[in-house]
């Protein structure tokens, strides 16, 4: 997936938002940020991890301080309420923080993206869907999942109908896997697997709708979910980058030309971008090329899924389903000259060439995490990275993150996964960054609680353009500047590494990893 270029790094409240709480009281939270969707939510809130971490972080996020008291409320109202507020800071919430008009302050492009009333698309606050809040709710989260979930009963219900192949790669085996991924994703029976699982999402998310190329210490989960595409791909610029304008290396579109006219760029939470994972998802998911002949759905959407549902459930598939490469094909047609979804690709039966570990089987146990190429199994051993979310950026963007130095994109991500795995209260004992030199930096879990916290406080505006609220838990800045040096010696570090309250030890960098697929 492309890196969607940021913005300025100016959309920064979430974390503050506690400073808003002048009586500490949930009904000050609910007069800010209504829940919109709650009566609409239809969910098993016992068997939905996402709901149970979201709730039970409304009552321990050590950055809302005191909000403890929630009589009467049930789960999924905690959750979304927490939701709204961490992703989606009303303008109330702005102006009580900073005490002033946001317009005035920041500009129009800041009163929009803080607001989330247009979805923002570019630098210059143009809006592109109804609203980013809407597009992102927990509402179209929750059902992206469920969506998910039926998708893979009925991959695994076709896979035994069709089954054949390789032995070592049954359709079977193959479409009971995923599915299994899907209806376990952060209910695994291991209260951390699930923190880090639903961290890692945020953070990725975070990185791909809001996330910076370079130096980003204006970093928080209010940055999250403030663009549905890529930069102004889909308000004004061409982006001819992403169209298909000649047969593929390797002949695998041979109908290429009957799609000339549509734009692949990079759209929904994962930033979908290029023809063939637009096929491949569109195979994957809907048994059909709807998303290659209409890459436009996943910002318009249908009379069958809205926006935000195709949008985020691409972003879940990405997560959780595997990617078989070399499915590529157009070639099988019915007699109305409709294509038909070749039976030996998608979920359903990879091809024998590459199949690409899922993101989240990153967080698998050491050794569990194969791959398979070349008619065989392949356990990907530690040049591809130890199992953590290290090995996650390796996945999603490997070739361009993961070099012989720490990378702005790489540092960003881990930057976001920490706050999230903070803030919904995961028993972190300290995070180490080690450098190539033999010396290290050490921040327990107070150190990264006091640097977001207090660098919100304290720390000076690095310039007009820079907001004064750094939340990044590896900094600590002072007079605008980064006290650690973390981002101006990225060079310099050789890992990073988190250990949790049980003595588990997770790598969180992918320096030196070679890339999945090489």
């Amino acid at each position: 997936m492309k890196e969607q270029i940021s913005r300025l790094s100016v959309i920064f409240l979430c974390l503050n938002f506690s400073f808003s709480l002048a009586n500490n009281s949930v009904d000050k939270i609910q007069e800010i940020n209504k829940p919109k969707y709650t009566n609409a939510i239809n969910v098993k809130q016992n068997d939905n991890g996402i709901v149970n971490i979201l709730a039970q972080a409304a009552t321990t996020d050590p950055l809302l301080h005191k909000v403890t008291d929630v009589p009467g409320k049930a789960k999924i109202e905690l959750a979304e309420l927490y939701y709204n507020t961490l992703f989606f800071p009303s303008e109330e919430t702005f102006m009580k923080i900073r005490g002033k008009d946001p317009e005035k302050a920041w500009g129009n492009f800041i009163a929009q993206a803080v607001n989330k009333n247009g979805c923002v698309a570019n630098g210059k606050g143009q809006g592109i869907y109804k609203g980013c809040d809407e597009y992102y709710s927990l509402e179209n989260l929750l059902k992206s999942l469920d969506n998910l979930k039926n998708i893979t009963e009925r991959n695994y219900q076709k896979a035994k109908s069709i089954e054949s192949g390789p032995t070592q790669y049954t359709t079977v085996e193959s479409a009971l896997k995923e599915k299994d991924r899907v209806n376990n994703f952060a209910v695994t029976g291991n209260d951390l697997d699930n923190l880090r699982q639903i961290a890692a999402f945020f953070a990725h998310m975070t990185t791909e709708t809001g996330g910076s190329d370079g130096y980003q210490s204006n970093i928080s989960a209010a940055y999250a979910f403030s663009a549905v595409q890529e930069g102004n791909c889909g308000n004004g610029d061409d982006c001819e980058q992403y169209k298909v304008t000649s047969q593929p290396s390797g002949g695998n579109f041979p109908q290429w030309q009957k799609y000339t006219n549509e734009n692949y760029y990079g759209r929904g939470g994962k930033q979908l971008t290029y023809w063939e994972n637009y096929e491949y998802y569109s195979q994957a998911l809907y048994g059909d090329f709807r998303l290659l002949e209409n890459p436009g759905l996943l910002v318009e959407g249908d009379k069958q899924y809205s926006p935000g549902e195709y949008g985020l459930t691409t972003s879940l598939a990405y997560l959780l389903l595997r990617y078989h490469d070399n499915c590529q094909t157009l070639e099988t047609r019915d007699k109305n000259n409709n294509p038909i979804v070749n039976a030996n690709c998608g979920p359903y039966y990879p091809s024998v060439d590459f199949d690409k570990p899922s993101m989240i089987e990153a967080f698998g146990e050491e050794n569990s995490i194969q791959t398979f190429r070349s008619k065989q199994w392949i356990t990907l051993s530690d040049k591809y990275g130890k199992p953590g979310f290290g090995l996650s950026i390796n996945l999603i963007n490997g070739g361009v993150e993961c070099r012989a130095d720490m990378t702005y994109q790489a540092m960003n991500r881990i930057n976001f996964y920490i706050e999230y795995l903070v803030r919904f209260g995961a028993d972190i004992k300290n995070v180490v960054i080690s450098y190539k030199s033999g010396s290290e930096n050490v921040f327990t879990k107070v150190d990264l609680i006091h640097n977001m916290i207090n660098n919100s406080e304290g720390a000076s505006d690095v310039s007009e353009w820079f907001t004064k609220y750094t939340t990044s838990p590896l900094l600590e800045m002072q007079d605008g500047k980064d006290k650690l040096g973390i981002y101006s010696n990225l060079d310099k570090i050789s890992h990073i590494t988190i250990v949790y309250g049980n003595g588990y030890v997770e790598h969180l960098d992918c320096i030196g990893y070679r890339t999945i697929g090489e």
